[in-house]
């Protein structure tokens, strides 16, 4: 659809649900999701769809996380060949070679650990892959159990974590560029964090009018130093941020 007017430029009939994967220079992905296996379908930038790709679906009817800014087709699935959630690219069709799928690295940047993580929003920044989940640590009973948020950098393209970031805040959204990300948190609270470092660098509680909001989704915008919040009961917070 066109983001000016809403006409329908394109149609795309599926077989099933799928999920869509998106790269920056406008390569489009649509997985199968679900338990119906069906190929996956792949565009170019200029919208034309290219031959299929074969994939396995997903096996979770969560919902797939986004990887924004992405230069490539990345997405996160599972299981995997060791039967854990892994990172995925999806390569274009070259010149003498068809689409290409391969396994980057783990969800888990630390396979010794007792935390369970679930994926969740993901931005590409230079040579690296900031992804945010829920996590949750068991404890000997109920009340020693912790649940809460993970944020970490992974050094692409082979996985090795720069660094780990966790609160027990429940996540709603993660957007941000080269030098920050914007952590966004059912609570109303947005922590910003270094992008080199995962230092946090401000927090700040969101309001309305002076009344708290329980955001949903965020979307940053570095060229206009903005972060554009959606909220629970359907409003949307247009906020500056800092340099």
């Amino acid at each position: 659809m066109a983001t000016a007017d809403g006409t329908v430029l394109n149609r795309v009939e599926v077989p099933a649900a799928i999920a869509l994967c998106a790269a920056g220079e406008g390569w489009l992905a649509l997985r199968p999701q679900g338990s119906e296996a069906h190929a996956a379908l792949l565009f170019t930038p200029t919208h034309q769809q290219t031959e299929p790709l074969d994939i396995a679906p997903r096996r979770t009817n969560s919902p797939p996380p986004r990887v924004r800014h992405s230069a490539r087709l990345l997405y996160v699935d599972g299981p995997g060949p060791d039967d854990e959630p892994w990172v995925h690219a999806i390569d274009p069709p070259a010149a003498h070679a068809g689409a290409a799928l391969h396994a980057l690295f783990l969800l888990s940047w630390d396979p010794a650990s007792a935390l369970q993580l679930w994926y969740g929003p993901a931005i590409e920044v230079t040579d690296a892959l900031i992804h945010a989940g829920r996590s949750y640590k068991r404890g000997a009973t109920y009340g020693d159990a912790r649940e809460g948020t993970y944020v970490v950098s992974r050094r692409l393209p082979d996985g090795e974590s720069l660094w780990v970031y966790g609160t027990d805040k429940p996540l709603a959204d993660l957007d941000g560029g080269e030098r920050r990300v914007y952590v966004v948190y059912l609570t109303g609270e947005v922590e910003t964090l270094d992008t080199a470092t995962g230092e946090v660098m401000a927090r700040h509680t969101l309001r309305a009018h002076g009344h708290p909001v329980t955001p949903v989704s965020a979307a940053y915008r570095a060229e206009q130093r903005r972060l554009v919040v959606g909220t629970v009961d359907g409003r949307v917070l247009d906020c500056s941020v800092g340099d």
